[in-house]
């Protein structure tokens, strides 16, 4: 979660505001441009995360590859501001590739992904392994690292203890599959944070939530609605850099308690695990997919008045009162939401996944 003002701050009078600088070349060429309907959309669903999106002024459509908002290399750093108390509050948004812009009448649309973006562009020349002595942290900085002697290479940052990666991973010259296939096997979640760096972190399934929204404060509604039948048998299908002939086939089964086959059946999920080389890492990766699969206990949307502080990612807890007067208490982990900056009435719809013990 975003540093902010206090969800009881946030509950009362406020006053929204959002800052949009540019850069080009790490040098600012335009400050605090005029910008409106500022929305930044982020879902885990997506390989670049966070998309931008906003309105300026039509006497900034570029005419030259240099102008602030072409998208020859220009990035956008966002601040969400927050007026309450009569204090302003600086919330970093983060940094944003300019990707596409198209003139309109009475303005001009522009839209930025989130840093992700330049490990997509950037493809790697040749298929690569760990070298001797690789870690985890400096794999990830290998794999990232621009394929240009010039270029602007994302920094990563390990929030999670380091340690030994095997040289037997082969990768391809996707730069973001072998990123996302290095996080699976070692069960950690990725993402460009608003220091503009990309942090590495594990998935901790027993955690705190960063927040809990009710009734009293930012919570607006939440239907109940069934859930997406589980999973209770995995197949991860492991394969060296892609090929289709399989290698090594790992399963994992939960037939305990309600997921028991002869009452609930056999729901299957396959992965694929490109980046394999051994029967251990297919296994590993089998366990982690598990995990992950066995902490959510179903997708859940709710609707609270805007938290520019949420991320995705975050854990969470939703306390509800029904209208028959039941209490519902839902915890689970932020898999989509969606802001506008500078509307102080938004609605956000965060779409999560509740988590069980099991």
């Amino acid at each position: 979660m975003r540093p902010g003002p206090s969800l009881a701050a946030l509950a009362g009078p406020v006053s929204v505001g959002v800052r949009v600088d540019v850069y080009h070349g790490g040098a600012c060429i335009a400050s605090d441009i005029p910008a409106w309907d500022v929305k930044v959309e982020s879902t885990l669903k997506r390989v670049v995360p966070s998309k931008l999106t906003m309105r300026v002024d039509p006497s900034m459509v570029p005419t030259a590859p240099g102008d602030p908002l072409n998208n020859y290399g220009q990035r956008l750093h966002v601040t969400a501001l927050v007026e309450t108390g009569g204090e302003t509050v600086r919330i970093p948004y983060g940094w944003y590739v300019l990707t596409d812009w198209e003139e309109r009448s009475g303005g001009m649309d522009v839209t930025g992904m989130d840093l992700v973006q330049t490990i997509v562009d950037d493809q790697a020349v040749w298929p690569s392994s760990p070298p001797a002595g690789a870690t985890l942290a400096s794999e990830l900085q290998r794999i990232v690292t621009s394929s240009a002697p010039y270029g602007q290479t994302l920094p990563v940052i390990l929030d999670a203890p380091d340690r030994a990666v095997s040289t037997s991973f082969q990768w391809g010259v996707k730069k973001a599959d072998n990123l996302q296939d290095l996080c699976d096997a070692y069960g950690l979640m990725y993402g460009v944070k608003p220091d503009g760096c990309l942090h590495v972190w594990a998935i901790d399934y027993g955690g705190d939530p960063v927040e809990v929204y009710t009734g009293r404060d930012l919570l607006v509604g939440a239907v109940r609605t069934a859930r997406e039948r589980t999973p209770n048998r995995w197949i991860v299908q492991g394969s060296s850099q892609g090929s289709s002939s399989t290698k090594w086939t790992a399963v994992r089964e939960n037939f305990t308690g309600v997921y028991s086959p002869d009452r609930y059946g056999i729901v299957t999920e396959r992965k694929e695990f490109n980046a394999a080389t051994s029967a251990d890492a297919v296994e590993k990766a089998a366990t982690s997919y598990m995990r992950k699969a066995l902490a959510a206990h179903g997708a859940r949307s709710v609707q609270i008045a805007a938290d520019p502080r949420l991320e995705v990612g975050d854990l969470i807890l939703v306390v509800i009162d029904h209208e028959d007067g039941t209490v519902e208490r839902v915890r689970g982990r932020v898999q989509a939401m969606s802001i506008t900056l500078d509307d102080p009435g938004y609605v956000m719809r965060v779409d999560m996944i509740e988590e069980s013990w099991i």
